[in-house]
């Protein structure tokens, strides 16, 4: 009936197909047979004739025939009518039919949102199209093809939000492999990452239920994909509560979600994240890792339970903490980490280099020493000077080390190198041949601070048992002294200790090494005891020695003591340090080693991180210092300045108006001597051009040979004097820089002044002096009535015979008329050039003193910089101690861990 229905074939129930009438005639015919008996009502042949119209494309016939249709049929035959308009092309009549239909049967609504999903996706609307087809999805999933049509339609056009969504509602409803395996290639395609965790735990919830392997893989593809990203802690969070519940999870084996487990705890405690970001999500991880991991005897996931607990105590439940204990003491050791610590030491260096902190370059060749397995390292101590020094010189040849020095010395076999392993550098001094000389620079430096030396010296004993010997400072009753090296004594593999036949086992020489062997209890300790050339009887000796032996034994059962007699029993001290060196165990012991001074490392780099304070705040006091005090030095070259600009303006100002003072009173004078040109009989019109002709000769020969020489001496003593006083500012800018520089520590300070200033004055003086010419005047060319006058007089009375009136006239003019504006209008022009200069000499000053100005305000401004910088870092440091604190307290964790994992004492720590 349905599919009839969906087909438009209801009206086969209705016809015959035995007969050859045609369907429409047979439908006619069953119209006029109706009556009250018969099952088949009008509204049922209706409705077949227009499934019959529609299938022979007379729509318009259909549509009439189911519009008339009544009953419960009246909501399929709408649908039809939608159909048959949209057969047509009649896409807004269809869509409006296919609207108006009021049904609650789901078959029919279902067939009308796919119609209408089809319409949309014919109009290209999208938006209404992913509508349509989630309401048909949420009515009726189970109508066929219709989740993939919804599936295919969100892939087509991207829509991943919707399609996850319908993948994931599917899975957990149809309970079907191929949706759960849908949502994994969403998740490989990382088309999930930015959705929240919590989201799929239903799902993975119900896979582990249907499919426990496919729930691992799936698990671990999500795990991938969040990983790096925002919610990767969401994830954590989310799974990891989500699987605690999951109680078959440690009666199973989970090879993919173990290793995922490890991996994501080594990633949060490699220092990249801050405690806080994961102290919230540690505790519930390692218990869920310890329960999948129970079946595996895991030793991993074991040890880093016991390894945080130490460090972050109360944190994880103690119900997991003592099923941790118990298993660790059934898990066998693992020999094999020594490339897990070398993996550790070299994050911590990146870290460290990251952070502007630097792993010390002794600790990192300390490292280097631990991983040459093919030497033996036996480090030899003593209180007695002579009989450590004495026994040294017996067994490896006389290197000129002296009895007494503080440095940890490495005896190597090799041509004679002396290497000082520096804290921040490898020193090599290569004009030091002889190891002697090394001490004695030592002695003569006053050199009390401990240093490390590498010294390879030619020896057969050092050469044939594969041994390095570690010769130390002697040890001293100043406790301070001692723990200069005794922070390094894990880089040998065994202890020896000489003692002085004469006076053995002294009470300082026990104290000492109860202390450290309290300090180093794993350090095997042995004896070696020098007769040296005592006194003693050969009897005597030898109750001494047992005495001894006794002595030794009672504070130190596991430790050795060969009794040394000198310069016979080389061969003897060989086979006695081999006894003493486990070569099997070595490599295990050297891993030990090797995390010892990772922690050391560690413990470096934090007090780094406080020197690193100290230095910033040190460095704002020290340039807030060296700001004032340059600051007061801009304000003394300022003043140096204007005194030195002063002082050369003043003196060139001097002989400028002295100039003035000579021309303008000479001047006039010169003027008035001309009139002795002037006879009764002078020729009066030609008389005014020879008075100025003469006049201008007079004047410019006097310019040029009275006052040019006479002012060239004085400027050439201006220059000497501007000369001494740039020197002498000189001397002070010299006196200034070596201040600073003695400050600075450096040669930062270089302020010398521009003495190109003078080389350009010298020229300038000297194109001055080489002469001015000044244009002509004309003395009667004024305004005056004298000169108005004269000015015509030649052509009003030149020609009367009697000429004395003329001649009265201009003796009156020269001895009457005020010459001083000639003077000053010549004085103005001779003088210009020497005034144009005068104004450029402060600026001239200014660049004799510009660079040194230049130096100390950059210098300012540089210190300003390290003043803020500083001050910044010191902000950071104290606002967020934990950006160094947290990363080192994480890598703290895995060394204990590490060490947990290798220990043979396991179980006595776990009951300390």
């Amino acid at each position: 009936m349905d599919k009839n229905l969906i087909n438009k074939h209801l009206y086969k129930q209705l016809v015959k197909s035995a007969t050859n009438k045609p369907e429409l005639q047979q439908l006619a015919e069953l119209t006029l047979e109706l009556d009250e008996t018969s099952e088949v009502t009008v509204d049922d042949i209706r409705f077949g004739q227009g499934e019959l119209y529609f299938h022979h494309k007379d729509y318009e016939t259909a549509i009439f025939k189911w519009e008339k249709v009544t009953g419960e049929k009246v909501p399929w035959a709408q649908k039809n009518i939608a159909d048959a308009y949209d057969a047509q092309g009649l896409i807004k009549e269809a869509k409006k039919m296919y609207q108006s239909i009021k049904s609650t049967d789901e078959m029919l609504k279902t067939e009308v949102y796919l119609q209408l999903f089809s319409i949309h996706m014919e109009e290209e609307k999208l938006d209404d199209a992913a509508k349509i087809i989630k309401e048909a999805v949420e009515l009726n999933p189970d109508y066929p093809n219709v989740t993939e049509i919804a599936r295919a339609f969100f892939e087509q056009y991207r829509d991943y939000s919707s399609a996850i969504e319908l993948a994931v509602n599917e899975a957990i409803r149809t309970e079907s492999m191929q949706w759960f395996d849908k949502v994994s290639d969403y998740v490989k395609q990382d088309l999930t990452t930015t959705t929240s965790p919590a989201y799929f735990m239903n799902l993975l919830t119900k896979l582990a239920a249907l499919d426990q392997r496919k729930y691992e893989q799936l698990v671990t593809i999500f795990w991938s994909s969040y990983q790096g990203e925002e919610l990767y802690f969401d994830w954590l969070v989310e799974f990891n509560d989500s699987f605690a519940k999951y109680e078959e999870r440690s009666e199973k084996n989970w090879p993919l979600l173990s290793k995922k487990y490890e991996e994501t705890y080594f990633e949060l405690i490699s220092g990249t994240y801050f405690i806080r970001e994961i102290e919230s999500i540690i505790p519930v991880h390692m218990r869920n890792w310890f329960e999948l991991s129970k079946k595996a005897n895991d030793l991993l996931s074991t040890t880093a339970i016991l390894a945080w607990n130490e460090l972050f105590p109360g944190q994880l439940e103690e119900a997991i903490m003592y099923q941790a204990k118990e298993k660790m003491e059934s898990l066998p050791v693992q020999s094999d980490s020594l490339e897990s610590s070398l993996m550790l030491f070299q994050e911590i260096s990146n870290w460290a280099q990251k952070h502007e902190l630097e792993v010390g370059q002794r600790l990192r060749w300390l490292m280097q020493q631990l991983l040459d397995f093919d030497k033996k390292h036996v480090l030899i101590a003593g209180a007695s000077v002579g009989a450590k020094k004495s026994f040294l010189d017996d067994v490896v040849g006389e290197t000129n080390i002296p009895e007494q020095h503080s440095s940890f010395i490495f005896l190597k076999d090799g041509d004679e190198e002396i290497i000082e392993i520096d804290e921040e550098k490898d020193k090599i001094d290569e004009e030091v041949s002889e190891t002697e000389e090394v001490f004695t620079m030592e002695s003569e430096d006053n050199h009390e601070a401990f240093s490390m030396l590498e010294v390879k010296w030619p020896s057969t004993f050092l050469s044939e048992s594969e041994l390095v010997l570690i010769d130390t400072p002697v040890a001293s009753r100043n406790e301070e002294n001692n723990q200069q090296w005794l922070p390094y004594l894990p880089v040998a593999d065994c202890f020896v200790f000489v003692l002085n036949g004469n006076h053995p086992f002294t009470d300082h020489e026990r104290e000492f090494l109860l202390k450290l062997k309290s300090q180093f209890p794993e350090m095997p300790l042995h004896f070696i005891f020098n007769k040296m050339d005592g006194i003693y009887s050969e009897f005597e000796e030898e109750r001494i020695l047992t005495e001894t032996k006794s002595r030794v034994k009672y504070y130190f059962p596991n430790a050795q003591l060969h009794s040394f007699t000198p310069q016979t029993d080389t061969r003897n001290v060989a086979d006695f340090f081999l006894t003493i060196t486990d070569v099997e165990l070595l490599e295990k012991q050297r891993n030990e080693k090797i995390l010892y001074f990772i922690r050391e490392t560690i413990k470096y780099l934090f007090e780094q991180r406080t020197e690193m304070e100290k230095e910033h705040l040190h460095s704002v006091t020290w340039n807030e210092e060296m700001v004032e005090k340059l600051k007061a030095a801009v304000h003394q070259l300022n003043d140096l300045e204007k005194e030195e600009s002063a002082l050369i303006k003043d003196s060139y100002q001097n002989i400028r108006k002295e100039m003035k003072e000579d021309i303008e009173k000479a001047i006039p004078e010169i003027i008035r001597e001309c009139s002795s040109y002037i006879k009764e009989d002078s020729d009066f019109k030609a008389l005014q051009g020879q008075l100025n002709e003469e006049i201008n000769h007079k004047i410019q020969t006097y310019l040029d040979r009275t006052i040019m020489p006479k002012f060239a001496n004085a400027f050439q003593k201006w220059l000497e004097t501007s000369n001494v006083a740039f020197i002498r500012s000189q001397s002070y800018l010299k006196e200034m820089a070596d201040g600073f520089n003695k400050l600075y520590q450096h040669e930062r300070f270089k302020m010398d002044g521009d003495f190109r200033i003078l080389d350009d004055w010298h020229r300038d003086v000297e194109r001055m002096s080489a002469g001015v010419a000044i244009e002509p005047i004309n003395i009667f060319n004024g305004m005056s009535p004298s000169q108005l006058v004269l000015k015509s007089s030649g052509k009003l009375f030149g020609a009367l015979p009697n000429k004395s009136m003329l001649y009265k006239m201009y003796m009156k003019f020269f001895s009457s008329e005020d010459f001083s504006p000639i003077a000053r209008h010549i004085s103005t022009q001779f003088l210009m050039q020497f005034e144009l200069f005068e104004r450029g000499l402060q600026r001239d000053v200014q660049m004799f003193f510009k660079h040194p100005f230049n130096v100390l305000n950059g210098a300012v401004k540089d210190a300003e910089s390290e003043i803020e910088s500083n001050n910044e870092a010191i902000g950071t440091l104290k606002s967020a101690p934990e950006v160094y604190r947290d990363p080192l307290t994480l890598f703290q964790v895995r060394i204990r861990q590490y060490e947990w994992m290798t220990s043979d004492k396991r179980a006595l720590e776990m009951r300390a």
